[in-house]
């Protein structure tokens, strides 16, 4: 339950970055989505780790 809420909040925080990036940034569409992607990626990774720090403890 865990990994499924924490992977629709990564991909919700990349959609919303990626468009940000589109509507407000000077990027074309590959470079709002790579931007998108990458926040995607960030926010899982770091999701990932505060849940095995929360796990742990």
């Amino acid at each position: 339950m865990h990994l499924t809420l924490l992977t629709l909040g990564a991909v919700i925080a990349g959609l919303v970055t990626g468009i940000f990036a589109a509507r407000a940034g000077d990027f074309t569409f590959y470079g709002a989505t790579a931007a998108g992607a990458a926040a995607a990626v960030v926010v899982f990774t770091l999701g990932i780790k505060a849940l095995e720090y929360l796990l742990r403890e």
